[in-house]
């Protein structure tokens, strides 16, 4: 799947290897080097990639990528995510997403 060119415009800091699919599309992370500047972290976090080809983001900051758990039924998502967007010890707080729906 190459829908997501328009999200990374040049960006090579995708964690590639972790695509989590769902019933909704798959859930990709996308991680960037923290800054103190808002719009510098504006594409931190997890996003969900339809079948569609469209895309949005679902969650900010630095994503757990040992925490994924998805559903029996393929809709609801369990991950961990610190949005604190700073250096230092990473604190995580628990997250459950309904992917399913729009």
């Amino acid at each position: 799947m190459h829908y997501d060119r328009a999200l990374r415009k040049g960006d090579t800091q995708w964690v590639e290897n972790v695509i989590l699919p769902t019933r909704a599309g798959y859930l990709q992370v996308h991680e960037r080097s923290y800054s103190r500047l808002p719009f510098a972290n504006a594409k931190t976090g997890l996003h969900l990639f339809r079948p569609d080809g469209n895309f949005k983001k679902i969650a900010g900051g630095r994503i757990d990528l040992s925490s994924f758990m998805v559903s029996p039924g393929g809709c609801r998502v369990a991950f961990g995510t610190d949005e604190r967007y700073g250096d230092g010890i990473q604190q995580y707080a628990l997250k459950v997403i309904d992917v399913c729906k729009k």
